[in-house]
């Protein structure tokens, strides 16, 4: 009656995936207990393992989510501060509290409460006989994650690395791979080419975007507040000249979002490339 969740459990060698113990095979690559591959090996598609959603969470949603999370808390213990000290600003200041406060509850909602939720799901009666049995079939391993999957798979079920040539032409599926190519640039490399040519991608729009909460905040009431730069007018005034709340509220919030995302991206980048770096001199050092 003594054991614990570690004795109903095994970690695979290769992927690192936690693995209910009545299974001989790890259901995400294949591999047994002592590292060895199986092949023709094919996890069911669609039903949740338990370890998946905790490991899915802990690799990809949860940093991202702890960071926007106490950002947007930050930005509100701030916002209270200058509510504080302006009060004339406080029908501006209130629509950005309740704008940041949005995106922290939908990071709180879609990023903690249901993956946690999702780690406490155990296979149904039966379920774990049916997930062994069809555990033998024709796959394909993930170069990323080392996921498998169906060999006619364009995009890894996982972590959505493309798989095929077919995946990085088809229009809609380029978003996909769009979105492998930045987040293999916020994680992998540490060229400086790559960290130059993200800042050169996002840098301007996210200071366009600083530049338009300042403008459309500062401005709110004035009829057609503008922001010249480069010989080019940009009129910015569309979002910010309405004085209705809501609306307000809603271009607070889009502006915001754009402007954690491209932060984001770009913090991870340099993150990554002086951390990547130093790890590289520290490693020929010794």
């Amino acid at each position: 009656m003594g054991n614990n969740a570690s004795d109903r459990t095994w970690k695979c060698p290769r992927c690192r995936e936690t693995v209910d113990a009545d299974f001989d095979l790890c259901w995400n690559c294949g591999a047994t207990p002592d590292g060895l591959e199986t092949p023709d090996f094919e996890p069911v598609l669609g039903e949740k393992a338990p370890g998946r959603a905790k490991s899915l969470h802990k690799d990809n949603i949860q940093p991202v989510v702890r960071q926007a999370f106490l950002l947007g808390i930050l930005v509100i213990v701030v916002l209270i501060f200058l509510l504080l000290m302006l009060p004339e600003y406080a029908n501006e200041l209130w629509a950005i509290i309740i704008s940041v406060a949005f995106l922290c509850l939908i990071g709180l909602i879609f990023g903690i409460i249901l993956p946690f939720l999702s780690l406490h799901k155990q296979p149904a009666p039966g379920r774990l006989e049916k997930l062994r049995r069809d555990l033998f079939n024709n796959w394909s391993a993930c170069p990323n994650c080392l996921t498998a999957n169906l060999s006619i798979a364009h995009y890894c079920r996982r972590c959505a690395t493309p798989l095929t040539s077919h995946a990085e032409i088809d229009p809609l599926g380029r978003i996909y791979a769009m979105g492998d190519t930045y987040r293999k640039a916020c994680n992998y490399p540490y060229k400086r080419i790559i960290l130059i040519g993200m800042w050169l991608i996002f840098g301007p729009e996210l200071l366009f975007f600083i530049i338009a909460l300042k403008k459309g905040i500062s401005k709110l009431f004035e009829p057609y507040p503008e922001f010249y730069g480069y010989g080019i007018e940009f009129d910015i005034s569309v979002p910010f000249q309405h004085e209705d709340a809501m609306y307000f509220t809603l271009s607070i919030l889009i502006v915001l979002s754009a402007i954690v995302v491209y932060s984001a991206i770009l913090y991870k980048v340099t993150k990554n490339y002086f951390h990547r770096r130093n790890e590289q001199k520290g490693r020929v050092g010794s």
